[in-house]
């Protein structure tokens, strides 16, 4: 995990890396939920709608919960043996090193 986030001395280093460790679970929960993820597809489409984008509705890929063991990044690409830190794996979050 980088230590370089801690700028302009607002916060120390132990705040920004439990912020993270927060933001990654909550990001975990709402990704595991169906309606949260068709409720962010149907935003996408709004917005790309609304800005002119329609075009690239197609490309929009909501990242999905992994049911078949495979472990997945946090942003929904599937993990390598190369990939280090965070990874989901059958619902669980795992810290790979």
């Amino acid at each position: 995990m980088k230590k370089n986030f801690v700028i302009v001395g607002a916060h120390w280093q132990s705040d920004v890396d439990a912020s993270r460790v927060a933001a990654s679970i909550a990001y975990c929960a709402l990704h595991g939920s169906a309606e949260f993820r068709e409720q962010m597809a149907k935003a996408q489409a709004e917005y790309l709608h609304k800005t002119g984008h329609e075009s690239s509705i197609n490309e929009v890929v909501a990242p999905t919960v992994p049911a078949n063991g495979q472990a997945y990044r946090l942003d929904g690409v599937m993990a390598t043996q190369d990939t280090h830190g965070i990874i989901i794996q059958n619902g669980k979050k795992i810290l790979k090193n």
